[in-house]
C-alpha cells in the first residue's frame, strides 16, 4: 500500500486495498485502513471539493468521504463473493 500511495490514484488504491482483502490475509484491517485512509480517500475528497460542497468545511464531510471509500470497497468484494464484514467481523460502513 506505500509504494501503490506514492503514485496510484484512490481508486486504483481502493481495488489494491480489496486485493489485499482478498489474497494477502492481513493480520491488523483497522490499522492498514487508518493509515492509507488518506489516500485511499483521495479522488473521492477532490471530487467533493470541486462538485460545489465550497461552502462546507470538507472535514465535516470526512466520514461521508471515508463511508464512500468503503462502499467501493464493499463492492470490489462482493464481486468476489465477499463483504468487509468477513474481515472485520462487524459491518464497516461505520467507520466511527
Amino acid at each position: 500500500m506505500e509504494e501503490g500511495s506514492a503514485i496510484q490514484t484512490g481508486r486504483c488504491l481502493r481495488q489494491l486495498f480489496a486485493s489485499i482483502l482478498l489474497f494477502c490475509e492481513p493480520t491488523n484491517i483497522a490499522l492498514l485502513w487508518s493509515n492509507f485512509k488518506d489516500n485511499l480517500c483521495e479522488d473521492i475528497s477532490h471530487r467533493v471539493k470541486n462538485n460545489g460542497f465550497v461552502n462546507y468545511d470538507i472535514d465535516e464531510l470526512k466520514d461521508d468521504i471515508e463511508n464512500e471509500a468503503l462502499l467501493e470497497i464493499q463492492q470490489l468484494l462482493e464481486y468476489h463473493g465477499k463483504s468487509l464484514s468477513d474481515f472485520t467481523g462487524r459491518n464497516a460502513y461505520s467507520n466511527k
